[in-house]
């Protein structure tokens, strides 16, 4: 395998570090090697594998995604859908940001003054 400065910019862009990208040059690659090379990492869980699935996707979400990567610069599309995925991932496990409200013991019982007086308002 070839390795050129493009390719290895191209893959520096699309974030994976510097120093996790080949450098460019020529490989020799052979079947099996990498699991050779790598058993401690895959059987220890610590890095993340890239699986090949078989999605659908929406036309026009595919479509956005393409015309963003074709932009000068811009990571490849499935890295970017990627991406996308990941920070949903992300907000989801996070706490929602109105939760310092929900924990916050004036805040309630302001809310619960409020709707006292909004019924007898409203009974009146």
């Amino acid at each position: 395998m070839v390795v050129t400065q493009k390719d290895y910019d191209r893959e520096v862009r699309s974030g994976i570090s510097p120093d996790e990208a080949l450098k460019p040059g020529t490989y020799k690659g052979r079947r099996g090697g990498f699991l050779e090379r790598h058993k401690e990492e895959l059987a220890s869980g610590r890095t993340e594998t890239k699986v090949g699935i078989y999605i659908k996707i929406d036309q026009d979400v595919l479509k956005f995604f393409k015309s963003r990567a074709a932009r000068p610069n811009s990571a490849p599309y499935q890295t970017q859908i990627n991406n996308a995925l990941r920070a949903f991932m992300q907000e989801s496990r996070e706490e929602p940001q109105f939760a310092e409200f929900l924990n916050n013991e004036d805040f309630i019982s302001a809310v619960a003054k409020k709707v006292r007086k909004k019924s007898q308002q409203k009974s009146a």
